[in-house]
């Protein structure tokens, strides 16, 4: 994938993350026909500090970050480069959203691990847009439906506050 593409992804994300939080290595694949993404992660042997011992292998905890972490390019991207009628937000809009905590992953439904991944290796999630649900009139919010494939298998749906 383009150096464009992975800089974008990694300006959304460092504005929210600390530089050793960023499990994003690289963007594969990002189809606007296809409206999916896949990108390429690695957790480091120690991610975190919230345990005496570190584990070897990538936890639950991790890949809900690297969910996320996708969650915020995938979604950027798409409003970015204006791929569908998100007339209801802009790109900076998105960004004050992202910082400002206001979006966050709803759901996600029924999440299979498919294998299990060790620290420090390699592994791919894609994600594929199903459906967007747009502010109405009563609902002060838009919601994205995702599915997941690769390591993990599921669907998410992202929550997208647009109207006070």
């Amino acid at each position: 994938m383009d150096m464009m593409m992975f800089g974008r992804a990694m300006d959304i994300l460092a504005k929210f993350y600390l530089p050793e939080g960023i499990f994003l290595q690289e963007i594969k694949d990002y189809s606007i026909s296809e409206l999916t993404m896949t990108a390429r992660f690695n957790v480091p042997h120690v991610a975190h500090k919230r345990i005496h011992q570190p584990l070897d292998y990538v936890t639950c905890e991790e890949y809900h970050l690297c969910l996320a972490q996708l969650s915020y390019v995938f979604i950027g991207s798409l409003i970015f480069d204006r791929i569908l009628d998100f007339s209801f937000i802009t790109f900076d809009k998105f960004q004050e959203l992202m910082l400002g905590s206001k979006m966050r992953l709803r759901r996600i439904v029924e999440l299979w691990y498919i294998r299990g991944v060790g620290k420090l290796t390699d592994f791919e999630l894609t994600f594929h847009l199903d459906c967007v649900q747009k502010p109405e009139s009563r609902r002060k919010f838009a919601l994205l439906k995702v599915s997941i494939r690769g390591t993990l298998r599921g669907q998410l749906e992202f929550f997208i506050p647009v109207k006070n």
